[in-house]
């Protein structure tokens, strides 16, 4: 997969494989702890007969679902930016100029 200025995000499905992927790899470790903890919760409150009781499973599956509805938005706003087919923004025309527009004009202190 190719990055850095310019990479193509691939085809949807493609994608969507190297997104879930990503997330297994990069966020479970980070809600694990979180998952632990829910488990235990909804465990104790289920024995004590205060709440209905939710499996961990569900709440790790609505975590990555969160996360893929954030990603096939973000798949979906490039891809509308790519239609609108503005060259001029390429990183071998404008794009080093827009990237570095804050710092555009050159400010001069003494």
């Amino acid at each position: 997969m190719v990055s850095g200025p310019g990479a193509e995000l691939g085809q949807l499905g493609w994608f969507v494989a190297a997104w879930t992927v990503m997330m297994a790899a990069m966020m479970l470790p980070s809600v694990a702890p979180m998952a632990l903890t829910f488990a235990r919760v909804t465990g104790e409150r289920a024995k004590r007969g205060q709440a209905i009781f939710v499996p961990t499973w569900i709440f790790i599956l609505g975590y990555f679902a969160a996360w893929t509805a954030f990603g096939l938005a973000a798949y979906a706003i490039d891809h509308f930016i790519r239609l609108l087919d503005l060259a001029w923004l390429a990183w071998d025309r404008g794009g080093p100029i827009v990237a570095g527009a804050p710092s555009w004009p050159p400010v001069h202190t003494s």
